[in-house]
């Protein structure tokens, strides 16, 4: 019993500390604090359950963005995500802020041509987002 709720501590401070970086430019939620339809517009507050769906549907084989987070990660532990995230979306809709990594991209030059022989005509660049903000929270009213 004990080690059980070890294991569980363990893998919610797990997941806490790796979607930390992402809010850290964001005031913190609390149960009062959280977006309801009276500050936001229904149609823009997203649920647990909306981000849940849209993490089962994360493509793994796609490659991650600047946070890092493994696409595998976001879909194998999408029941644990969807509640923390879909409050970062929620405070992130009301406070009219993006947090900043989710502002960022890893852009690599892709070679049109093999072998590329000029940078300038044989390569173009390809930007990498956040999978979270891209595939979940931007997707939300599609």
């Amino acid at each position: 019993m004990q080690t059980d709720r070890y294991t569980k501590r363990r893998r919610n401070d797990m997941i806490n500390s790796s979607l930390k970086h992402i809010s850290d430019d964001l005031q913190s939620v609390c149960e009062d604090d959280k977006a309801t339809s009276n500050q936001v517009p229904n149609e823009y507050i997203i649920s647990p359950q909306t981000v849940l769906a849209k993490l089962d549907q994360v493509n793994i084989y796609k490659a991650p963005g600047p946070d890092d987070i493994p696409n595998w990660v976001l879909r194998d532990f999408a029941p644990f995500l969807c509640e923390p995230l879909s409050s970062v979306f929620n405070v992130s809709v009301r406070e009219g802020k993006v947090p900043s990594l989710w502002k960022h991209a890893n852009v690599l030059p892709i070679p049109k041509v093999k072998p590329p022989k000029s940078i300038e005509s044989d390569l173009r660049p390809i930007s990498l987002t956040s999978t979270v903000s891209k595939d979940v929270g931007l997707s939300h009213r599609r």
